[in-house]
């Protein structure tokens, strides 16, 4: 009980003390760093209180610290726990598995808790299939999915055995595991497996829409915001003999890329520091058979993984990110070549990022035709949400 208490009041000091500066994981990796009296336990359930907290977002602004710690842990876990001792006798009694019986009992304690409060701008929101389960999934933290690279799946599913992993089979190349799990320990990175999202995966099948309407191979891609190469390894497994553009406009990031390709064996690429926001910036590269625009954007169908994104956001943000993305697609729209395709993607929930941007570029670049948009749903399964919208040049 003693120890319960002692460490929901560090989280407490911790919360009323972090400022935003530093995303969540630095700011309490930082803060352990220089109080070395904390051991691993202390800092693995420290750190829950504190995602715990911010998973309600600005469901319990005007709280009190504590109360709102109180809520979160009842509402995020699954089953009583170390924290059980803070609850009454009745609640524990009732500590239901389901997330909408633990929120009614929420409600019937705390009668001005309003779910629906928990994700800013809701009212922003594009048009997924059902916005309560996209809203109250932040209570949960993401599961964490890899891609099996080609002619790897006996190595791979051999090796979860192995390690005793508990997994789950999506299909041939998608496998989904529980959260921290240290995969970099049992498998070749980039090399058997990637880590990547089951929405990122899902992208996939936007190429092999491509695939099935090219009249002729890919061979070239742009991969204008490349970042670590995530895409641009899917792209090399699904489009067989590609030359790659990976450009982006931090340098170290493509240093990581450059190490991905490597471990990922993949050579038939070249890497560019590159503005594509810049419109008076001139790419010597190119037309290409395909241009992948994954846009810098709010985030927001990844904030189950920084959920203190849902305390900060504001409209102002959204619109300097809706404005950026225009200046992004101006550039990389005019380096498709004539029958080539133009491959739209966020990982953001927001009409202004999203179905505005089709607009926008249906409006200005009446040459291209849509061929498919969606939003790639990942909160079924505890994973990201993406928003991808595939164009070709007529």
């Amino acid at each position: 009980m003693s120890i319960a208490f002692s460490r929901i009041n560090i989280a407490a000091t911790l919360i009323k003390e972090y400022t935003g500066t530093n995303p969540l994981p630095v700011y309490l990796k930082n803060y352990f760093a220089q109080h070395k009296k904390f051991g691993s336990k202390d800092r693995k359930h420290i750190s829950h209180l504190v995602f715990a907290y911010y998973r309600l977002g600005n469901s319990i602004a005007g709280w009190q610290i504590i109360d709102a710690l109180h809520l979160a842990i009842f509402l995020t876990n699954n089953t009583p726990n170390i924290w059980s001792a803070l609850f009454e006798e009745d609640q524990l009694n009732n500590w239901p598995l389901s997330i909408a019986e633990r929120l009614k009992l929420a409600i019937s304690k705390y009668p001005f808790f309003e779910i629906k409060k928990l994700f800013p701008l809701a009212n922003y929101i594009g048009n997924l299939t059902n916005q309560q389960i996209f809203i109250e999934s932040h209570l949960q933290q993401p599961n964490i999915f890899i891609r099996i690279r080609p002619g790897n799946y006996e190595v791979v599913i051999n090796k979860l055995n192995a390690a005793g992993i508990a997994y789950t089979l999506i299909n041939d190349t998608c496998v989904m595991c529980l959260p921290d799990q240290k995969l970099q320990d049992i498998f070749w990175l980039n090399g058997e497996i990637v880590i990547q999202d089951r929405s990122s995966q899902r992208i996939g099948e936007l190429l092999n829409v491509i695939k099935s309407t090219s009249n002729s191979p890919i061979i070239s891609i742009w991969d204008a915001c490349a970042a670590s190469g995530g895409k641009s390894i899917l792209a090399t497994d699904m489009l067989p003999n590609v030359k790659i553009l990976a450009t982006d406009i931090r340098p170290q990031i493509l240093k990581n890329l450059q190490l991905r390709f490597l471990d990922a064996n993949i050579t038939n690429y070249s890497t560019k520091v590159f503005d594509a926001s810049n419109v008076q910036l001139k790419l010597n590269e190119g037309p290409f058979d395909l241009v992948i625009a994954d846009v810098p954007c709010s985030g927001s169908g990844t904030w189950s993984r920084s959920p203190e994104n849902l305390v900060s956001f504001n409209e102002e943000v959204l619109n300097n990110y809706q404005y950026l993305q225009q200046k992004i697609i101006n550039t990389t729209v005019r380096k498709v070549k004539k029958g080539g395709y133009y491959l739209y993607i966020t990982c953001s929930v927001f009409k202004a990022e999203n179905e505005d941007q089709l607009t926008f570029i249906s409006k200005e670049f009446p040459h291209l035709k849509l061929l498919h948009q969606q939003y790639f749903e990942g909160f079924q399964v505890k994973a990201d949400t993406l928003y991808a919208a595939l164009f070709t040049f007529e």
